[in-house]
């Protein structure tokens, strides 16, 4: 049996019903909360996967349909994407792998998408055959206005560095965006360098992102990477700027001799004021997140329990937006007639569209020594709801629990 908390706002009330449309409102990232901790999600046997959660619009993604088995003739039925996307481009391959004698094969669509409106957009489940894949949602965002001034002057390469707010607290997830956009030319022998940040830790977010961006009606080449940073001291921090170098061929002119031109672009500097831990928290593990999630589980199912036998326990604390090092003990007190054998806590991390999601695991094997009546206490995380800016506790209700006589 599962049993999953709920939030409590300590300082006013939370809606409790929410519409999709509102920003990483945190009932919305719950349920995201309970998918799987890789930043895809899956169906039983074709899977939709996309490369980008969040885009502008003119920018393109990249939609991947998977099928465990080899699909030579049969291809999904795009048909439901012609509402809200334009189809660029379709690509499809096939692999065949032979491990210890088994065969096993699987077949890849690849489609560069272009959504046709802003907004919340749902990708619509993909049919082939009898097989369906799960829909995904997405957000559009209006492009920003540039002016044509600076459309006329700009370079046919350029580093730009954006972080997904200017202030936050001391240990808060900071989304850093790094794109490398470029228009008319081969790049070859490349590299771009990795953000370094003083007292902060940072997490690669997935695999780079290749898209397309339209710039004032210019189409632009984007690679682009995202990072989470998670200041650990408040105060001023500064992300340095991010370096590009490399060799560049102009895609309209032959290049027979293997030579080009060596190019280095820089971004710039990104500044972010860090605040202390808000004093609205209590003395306890200050804990900043977008969304935190508290599940219990128990091996075998608690019924009643018998003298002398033995159930597991489990606790799992999931935090959208931080990582698993911050996650706090849970701190667990039985009543004495129960002897109690804890596991090492477990840390583990994902991510999703909104970062890193950090989960900790802890196991306790109990055994009763005395029948009767019995109460487990409460499990409560206090917590800093980093889109409210409000104190909130997640909690386990307290249980009964009854024990008879061994027999």
């Amino acid at each position: 049996m599962t049993h999953t908390a709920t939030m409590q706002n300590i300082t006013s009330s939370t809606p409790t019903h929410l519409s999709l449309s509102q920003r990483y409102m945190p009932l919305v990232i719950l349920a995201l909360l309970l998918q799987s901790l890789s930043g895809f999600v899956f169906a039983a046997e074709f899977n939709a996967a996309v490369n980008r959660y969040t885009l502008e619009e003119g920018e393109s993604l990249e939609l991947r349909l998977q099928v465990n088995e080899s699909s030579l003739l049969n291809k999904p039925d795009y048909s439901p994407l012609e509402k809200d996307f334009d189809i660029m481009d379709v690509g499809r391959s096939s692999q065949v792998q032979i491990i210890n004698g088994d065969t096993k094969s699987s077949t890849v669509w690849k489609l560069a998408l272009v959504p046709n409106k802003t907004g919340e957009i749902t990708i619509p489940s993909i049919r082939l055959g009898k097989l369906r894949t799960q829909a995904i949602t997405i957000n559009v965002t209006k492009a920003m206005a540039q002016s044509s001034n600076i459309l006329q002057t700009q370079p046919k390469i350029m580093v730009e560095a954006v972080a997904d707010k200017t202030s936050a607290y001391v240990q808060e997830q900071i989304i850093y965006t790094v794109r490398l956009l470029f228009q008319g030319i081969q790049i070859r022998q490349w590299n771009l360098s990795e953000p370094t940040v003083g007292d902060a830790i940072i997490h690669p977010l997935g695999e780079p992102a290749q898209y397309e961006k339209n710039i004032g009606g210019i189409s632009y080449g984007v690679l682009e990477k995202r990072y989470a940073i998670f200041p650990q001291s408040s105060g001023e921090l500064e992300i340095p700027p991010i370096t590009f170098a490399g060799v560049v061929n102009d895609a309209n002119q032959q290049n027979y001799f293997g030579r080009g031109k060596q190019i280095i672009r820089r971004s710039q500097p990104v500044g972010i004021s860090v605040h202390p831990k808000n004093s609205a928290f209590p003395n306890l593990n200050w804990l900043p997140a977008k969304a935190l999630l508290l599940e219990e589980k128990w091996s075998p199912e608690l019924n009643t329990l018998k003298v002398g036998e033995s159930v597991t326990w489990t606790l799992i604390l999931k935090a959208l937006g931080q990582n698993s090092s911050t996650l706090p003990p849970l701190n667990i007190k039985l009543p004495p007639e129960f002897k109690t054998y804890p596991d090492q806590a477990k840390l583990e991390e994902g991510q999703n569209g909104d970062g890193l999601i950090g989960q900790r695991s802890e196991s306790i094997a109990i055994v009763a020594t005395s029948p009767g009546d019995f109460e487990l206490p409460a499990v409560e995380v206090s917590w800093w709801n980093t889109q409210e800016n409000q104190l909130q506790t997640t909690r386990i209700p307290k249980r009964s629990i009854r024990v008879i006589p061994f027999l």
